[in-house]
């Protein structure tokens, strides 16, 4: 039994655990899922429901759960009290950095619920690492599927112009959209977004109007035409200080793309940049400026230098992909 956010609506968290699902069953395993891509007193009843037929029904072999970063982490707490009562073996799945890097009374109520007997699935070895010393839990109940290995890969595209620089995401300040705009606004680089832009957007987004910023607004895109979208741009600027952040997908989708990922470094992101050859590239937040070079850098180079960028950041997806694809199965191993 799967517990946890599947599409729509789409998110990094959402498309992981969709992603998850698929290579489960294409692996073989029956997934029974409880969808929690609602909102919270929905998704408080399907925990509900949940519970009760994991204590009075016939138990599932294995129950996962994906964790919330916030108050929905309280109905996911029920299913795991109903897993502990009937010794069902259940992995918490982990794709949140704000409970991880700061103490959440929360998080250790949902463990405490859950009992020593509890398995965790994290990101990424330091995540896990971090995780396991901040709740005391043994690192032998930590296992890593990168989201990398679930991800599906498209056949290399043939080499087209690129040009210019693109940014997906909700289209909020703590994503990124202010220090986005500021990047065009000092490079003279036209961005593209891609997202949905919530009320408060609005003022940002006339300001840099008005300034004579060089951007467009595509809306939110998802699968192939999200992809298209990188495809046509150089690079992918991420300058996100959202306290859930971890690794985002997104990073991932715009390696496999060729569109070279600039982003600042909280969470894990540093890491994740690390393993595609793109170190530099992780950037401390707040750092405008230095984002800025490496766009003018980028969108400066010449066409045959660009290819062989794009080649080598695609390359190093592809072999962190290839190293990753069996994490899934851990989660039933």
């Amino acid at each position: 039994m799967m517990i946890g956010p599947v599409p729509p609506p789409v998110d990094g968290r959402a498309q992981a655990t969709r992603w998850l699902v698929d290579a489960l069953q294409d692996d073989g395993h029956g997934v029974r899922i409880v969808d929690t891509q609602v909102g919270i007193l929905t998704k408080m009843r399907r925990c509900l429901w949940a519970a009760v037929s994991i204590v009075w029904g016939t138990p599932p072999d294995r129950v996962l759960v994906v964790a919330s970063g916030e108050i929905g982490v309280l109905a996911e707490s029920i299913p795991l009290l109903a897993t502990r009562l009937r010794r069902v073996s259940t992995s918490l799945v982990h794709h949140s950095a704000h409970y991880v890097r700061a103490d959440s009374a929360l998080m250790r109520l949902a463990l405490a619920v859950g009992g020593p007997g509890l398995r965790h699935v994290v990101l990424d070895r330091a995540m896990g690492d971090a995780l396991a010393r901040r709740y005391d839990i043994d690192p032998t109940k930590v296992v890593v599927v990168d989201n990398a290995g679930l991800m599906p890969v498209a056949p290399p595209s043939r080499p087209a112009h690129r040009s210019g620089a693109v940014h997906v995401s909700n289209l909020s300040q703590a994503k990124g959209l202010g220090a986005v705009l500021e990047v065009a606004d000092r490079t003279g680089v036209h961005v593209t977004l891609i997202g949905s832009a919530p009320p408060s957007a609005t003022v940002v987004l006339d300001d840099a109007r008005r300034r004579g910023v060089r951007f467009d607004m595509l809306g939110p895109l998802h699968g192939e035409p999200k992809r298209q979208a990188l495809l046509g741009a150089r690079c992918f600027v991420f300058l996100s200080s959202y306290h859930h952040e971890a690794q985002p997908l997104v990073l991932y989708e715009a390696a496999e793309a060729g569109c070279v990922p600039i982003a600042w470094r909280i969470g894990w992101i540093g890491e994740q940049l690390q393993r595609l050859g793109l170190g530099d590239h992780a950037l401390t937040p707040g750092d405008v400026a230095g984002a800025a070079h490496l766009v003018e850098e980028i969108t400066a180079m010449d066409d045959m230098s660009f290819e062989h960028l794009s080649t080598r950041v695609r390359a190093a997806f592809e072999t962190h992909h290839a190293s990753t694809a069996s994490h899934f199965r851990s989660v039933v191993e």
